[in-house]
């Protein structure tokens, strides 16, 4: 006992491994996740691998250092998906690493000291700072115990083999995770616990540009041989050559939208087409997933931002690319740093001419950017951009910030709506991050109101066809959308809802309650405005047919219909007509997976860039 007790390389594992394991068991008790002896094992082997590693540095305080190092990785990891998951419901995977410098950005606008209670930091700080001692103790305190060269080697290569016949023995029901991780990559993480999965992690972001295979090419090939041309509804042309402005809402949730804190949109709600079942196919790689799926009605389900990857592409099918072929002159605007996502160069690709961020807009905040710019002071400053009077029809598409999380900061410069709702007796017992909330809505609200009225005062109002759309629910404060939102155990997917409008005073007042998403937003406007286009280049499809609903895909794993509701890969939902369960399941699942891989496969191999032809024929269609 006493002999290894002074074995230097045990004691070393003892840390290594010790540590680890107050992270896991943290993270498992915290996230009510469960535990699985199989890949915990693999942990514990990967473990023993990385510790023998460090064996073969001689030097002590060298091998002080990089032992330091790894358990400060380890920590930074653990940190880094606890915040996720608090915050985001996601989890880190290594191509975030091209958003960082967005993600450092935008943490300043999160308390992220509530991601624990006072006991759990105090907690897992104190058993990071005290690993430094003992592995001070450790190096400096015990004799090295000499094992022969050879006898090391073939003790690191035995290691490596059994952690790679894990991976090989590992449940065939777990394949698609270990190869994919991205498929859902909350489950992969609690299956495999946080070693396993960063391996699994770190093998797709070593392989993701490996081109696509011929098989996925051709798949992509057959996908678009026939001519789809969708059928024609009632509102078919209805805004032929109106102007179009499609604005994104940032964080603003359904229970958000009320006389008192947004007038504006619930007058537009209120009188236009309204869509209470309008779900946000947002994924958690970015807001400007949510704005993608709007303008292509595409999508993309890896774990990297596609924005700075793919900026380069060519996307015919878009919505702005679509409309300036039809003489529609398009700028997009956003109040916030140009370069935040790579939106600069995206949105050329996507078709606009001009995108307009903060550094263009020139009225004030370019030295000193407030938490997050106000929208009203966008929508004043920027209003003959957005609605300019000319013979050409425009497109503008605006995504506003004011009320991008989190909100536990008052923000001064929004004082005046502060100041509106400490006379609404009605609001006196609400928490301050909700008031805070409700002020940053009232800014956007009032900003689009100013458009209303420029609109009106142009006499354009007639002549434009409005579109609102919420990105993603109010993720920076669950716990207070968790309090005020419609929620209901058997449909998980009910949070996601967010607001949607079609406005117009030519359209009169009408509810639509058929469930739709991001993706049905560019076909219907093209159909709206009578412009034909292809169904099969595009996934949604215009709110106004009356067809079963195409499944609402969130990702590999999290999808519904009007007969189904799949969450995590589990059944939450079945429509008691569905007298095969399983056939239905399958040939549901196999839908949503080869969508997926068609449209996200057009996106990886740049797939109108290398067909030209093709790429021309897309926007002949009369």
């Amino acid at each position: 006992m006493k002999r290894i007790l002074k074995n230097r390389l045990i004691l070393e594992f003892v840390l290594i491994f010790g540590l680890y394991l107050f992270y896991y068991a943290f993270i498992k008790i915290k996230f009510n996740q469960q535990f699985n002896l199989f890949y915990f094992v693999n942990d514990i082997l990967i473990l023993l691998f990385i510790t023998q590693l460090f064996r073969l540095i001689k030097n002590k305080k060298i091998r002080f250092i990089s032992i330091s190092l790894w358990n400060t990785l380890i920590y930074t990891l653990f940190l880094t998906n606890c915040f996720l998951i608090v915050f985001k419901n996601d989890i880190f995977s290594l191509s975030m690493l091209s958003q960082a410098a967005a993600g450092f950005g935008m943490l300043g606008s999160y308390n992220v000291f509530k991601a624990f209670n006072i006991i759990e930091w105090i907690l897992n700080v104190s058993v990071y700072l005290s690993s430094f001692y003992f592995l001070y103790l450790i190096q400096f305190k015990y004799k090295e115990v000499e094992r022969k060269p050879k006898r090391n080697t073939l003790a690191l290569l035995a290691n490596f083999l059994f952690v790679c016949l894990c991976f090989v023995i590992a449940p065939t029901s777990d394949k698609e995770l270990i190869v994919n991780p991205y498929y859902n990559k909350v489950k992969a993480f609690e299956r495999f616990g946080l070693l396993t999965y960063q391996v699994t992690d770190t093998n797709d972001f070593l392989t993701k540009n490996i081109p696509l295979s011929d098989k996925k090419i051709k798949l992509i090939d057959q996908h678009f041989e026939s001519k789809v041309l969708p059928e024609k509804d009632e509102f078919y042309a209805s805004m032929q050559d109106k102007n179009v402005i499609m604005i994104m809402l940032e964080g603003i949730d359904t229970y958000m939208i009320n006389e008192k804190i947004t007038p504006t949109l619930y007058k537009l709600i209120s009188e236009g087409h309204s869509f209470p079942n309008m779900y946000s196919a947002y994924s958690n790689i970015g807001t400007y997933d949510a704005e993608f799926k709007a303008l292509t009605s595409s999508m993309y389900y890896r774990g990297d931002n596609y924005y700075n990857y793919y900026a380069e592409n060519d996307y015919p099918t878009s919505l702005a690319n679509v409309l300036s072929e039809k003489g529609y002159t398009t700028n997009s605007f956003h109040n916030y740093v140009g370069e935040f996502y790579n939106r600069i160069t995206m949105h050329e690709a996507l078709g606009f001419e001009n995108f307009y961020s903060v550094e263009e807009m020139g009225y004030g905040f370019e030295d000193d950017i407030p938490l997050w710019p106000d929208d009203e002071t966008m929508f004043r400053n920027m209003k003959d951009k957005i609605a300019p009077i000319q013979d050409e029809p425009f497109f503008s598409f605006i995504i506003t910030v004011s009320t991008h999380g989190g909100y536990d900061y008052h923000r001064s410069y929004h004082q005046k709506h502060y100041d509106k709702l400490a006379n609404m007796s009605e609001f006196d017992d609400y928490e301050p991050a909700f008031i805070n909330y409700a002020a940053a809505c009232m800014d956007t609200d009032e900003g689009i109101r100013f458009l209303l009225e420029d609109l009106t005062n142009k006499n354009l109002l007639d002549d434009t066809m409005i579109i609102i759309f919420g990105d993603h629910k109010n993720y920076s404060d669950m716990e207070m959308t968790l309090k005020y939102k419609e929620i209901d155990v058997t449909n998980p997917y009910l949070i996601e809802k967010v607001p949607f409008v079609i406005y117009n005073p030519e359209l009169s007042s009408q509810v639509i309650t058929k469930s739709v998403s991001q993706y049905d937003i560019t076909p219907t406007i093209l159909n709206l405005l009578g412009i034909e286009y292809y169904q099969n280049y595009y996934y949604g499809e215009s709110v106004y047919l009356d067809n079963p609903i195409k499944p609402i895909i969130l990702g590999y794993n999290n999808w519904f219909d009007d007969k189904m509701i799949v969450y995590n890969d589990e059944i939450i939902y079945l429509d008691p007509t569905i007298k095969n369960p399983d056939e239905y399941y399958s040939i549901k699942k196999e839908f949503v997976y080869y969508n997926i891989e068609v449209y996200q496969s057009i996106i990886i191999c740049d797939y109108f860039n290398q067909n030209k032809l093709y790429s021309e024929k897309i926007l002949a269609l009369k």
